[in-house]
């Protein structure tokens, strides 16, 4: 990601951990789903936001095949 994409996730990331906490989600709830999320973007190098939904299944379908459970 350049400078402005990371900016931007930064952002979005925040708004996003803010969400879960006035949830109620547990920080390590909060920690996992950040993680996954950190995990997409890098996976694609880019802002999750911006991503397709065929873009996803391509990822779901990467993580069955090469990752266990």
């Amino acid at each position: 990601m350049n400078i402005d994409e990371q900016t931007h996730f930064n952002s979005l990331f925040q708004c996003h951990i803010n969400e879960l906490t006035l949830q109620g989600k547990s920080p390590k709830t909060i920690e996992m789903y950040s993680y996954y999320l950190r995990q997409v973007g890098g996976f694609f190098d880019c802002c999750p936001d911006q991503l397709s939904s065929e873009q996803l299944k391509t990822y779901f379908l990467y993580l069955v095949n090469n990752r266990s459970s």
